[in-house]
């Protein structure tokens, strides 16, 4: 059975206001821990609030998504407040008869902050929405909602906005805003609704989920030392009592570290047979660069590792990294260099309030 979590982003997008869980057509509220903690790969929606995101129903030529995007910003610039580049732009409907597709607005500020706020709770969002897309599109009618301290407004063509309520009377004139019933909105959310994480922002490989299996593999690398010292103790020593209580501690080391092996015959061949499986999953030059790269990435809050990829031919990790200033990117690279690695830098540039650099990490 499918679930789904929905996160509540305040405006800023710089915190999570509420956690929901949807299983089947309940809706309950829920905690970030308990999503956290959700071994069932549930898909996450991130529910932005509408004030900072703005949608428009743009005629476009009938080409794929690819290129659509590419012809977006010339065919939307006269309707947007902001300069074109300092803008991330979304398609949120397919292609249609009529040539017309809605399109999503919001600042590459805002983005950033999203995407800063999903990876410092540890979540890896599929979607993300304007909390207005929940309202149901009706033909002929503007749906006007009050939710908390806004008004959501969705149009008969599909596209919509939020706004204060100390606004809306100005805005939209005399108009009775109707409550939202939130928990039937969020009931009633089905995934054709659009998705604003594209492009630059299309969900990623949560890589600390990933490192936990070389954590493991690490640990039975070093317990693989200790066995040997204590097979060796073991046949060598003629204190056959504290030979026993090494090799009792070995077992219990080997069951702690290998819990899915139903028994013990030869804990030295099964060690090797285990550490030999991991290291199909990667190389062991890919393993001690990644590790180091992990550790330093984790001890930097406000840095985020957009790619990841290992150049077997010349034994380097590449690396594309984003840094809230020049200052965390240097800082990055010393802290590397701290830790025995030798570090070559390429291209770095500044995008929507953050500082991309190309990094290439091996040992020296």
């Amino acid at each position: 059975m499918s679930t789904t979590y929905f996160l509540e982003v305040n405006e800023g997008f710089d915190a999570v206001s509420n956690v929901w869980h949807k299983s089947e057509n309940s809706v309950e509220a829920s905690t970030l821990h308990a999503l956290q903690n959700d071994r069932t790969q549930p898909d996450v929606v991130a529910i932005l609030d509408g004030r900072a995101v703005v949608s428009h129903n743009i005629q476009l030529p009938n080409v794929d998504d690819a290129k659509a995007v590419k012809i977006l910003p010339a065919v939307i610039d006269d309707k947007l407040a902001l300069a074109g580049g300092e803008n991330h732009l979304a398609l949120l409907s397919a292609a249609s008869g009529d040539g017309e597709r809605l399109v999503g607005v919001v600042s590459n500020e805002s983005m950033q902050a999203l995407r800063t706020l999903l990876n410092r709770v540890g979540i890896n969002a599929g979607r993300a929405i304007p909390d207005y897309l929940l309202l149901e599109t009706k033909p002929d009618l503007e749906q006007v909602c009050a939710l908390d301290d806004r008004v959501l407004v969705r149009r008969p063509d599909g596209s919509g906005y939020a706004i204060d309520k100390s606004e809306a009377d100005w805005i939209l004139g005399k108009v009775d805003a109707l409550p939202l019933d939130w928990s039937a909105a969020l009931a009633n959310y089905f995934t054709g609704g659009g998705n604003l994480l594209q492009g630059l922002y299309a969900p990623r490989t949560n890589w600390r989920t990933t490192f936990l299996w070389w954590r493991r593999a690490a640990i039975l690398a070093s317990l693989a030392v200790v066995m040997a010292v204590m097979s060796f103790w073991y046949g060598a020593s003629q204190n056959y009592k504290q030979a026993d209580q090494l090799y009792l501690a070995a077992e219990q080391a080997f069951r702690n570290a290998l819990p899915d092996e139903p028994r013990i015959i030869n804990m030295d061949a099964q060690l090797r047979r285990a550490i030999a499986s991991r290291g199909q999953r990667g190389g062991g030059e890919f393993f001690t660069l990644s590790t180091v790269v992990m550790q330093v990435v984790e001890n930097n809050e406000q840095t985020v590792l957009e790619t990841l990829r290992y150049e077997q031919a010349d034994s380097e990790l590449a690396l594309d990294v984003s840094f809230s200033s020049f200052a965390d990117s240097s800082n990055f690279k010393q802290q590397l260099e701290a830790a025995g690695m030798q570090v070559s830098e390429g291209s770095s540039r500044q995008e929507g309030g953050r500082v991309l650099s190309e990094i290439r990490v091996r040992r020296p």
